[in-house]
């Protein structure tokens, strides 16, 4: 008995960021995110093949800080919260990382 199984997501989303600076080295930020996700999984099982796709448009909120280090270099904390439009639960993300302009 011989079974594979592939999958594939794709996410094209588009989002703005207002900043409010707070002092020289502290910006809030607050952000949304909208766009559309694409969904395909693949099943083969001995002979027997069977698949299925799905998309859906995708929301999401964002809120956090950023703190400059260096002149082009941030620690970003951050909350994300995204809902697809379809009837499956919000997913929740806390961002915590570098980011940096060159």
């Amino acid at each position: 008995l011989l079974a594979s199984s592939a999958a594939s997501d794709v996410y094209k989303r588009q989002g703005y960021s207002f900043n409010v600076p707070l002092s020289d080295s502290a910006t809030f930020y607050l952000g949304g995110k909208i766009g559309l996700h694409y969904y395909k999984q693949e099943v083969s099982l001995g002979g027997e093949k069977a698949s299925e796709s799905d998309s859906s448009g995708t929301y999401s909120a964002l809120i956090g800080f950023k703190f400059a280090v260096a002149e082009k270099t941030d620690i970003v904390i951050g909350y994300e919260i995204t809902k697809y439009w379809s009837d499956v639960d919000p997913y929740h993300f806390i961002t915590v990382g570098f980011s940096w302009t060159f």
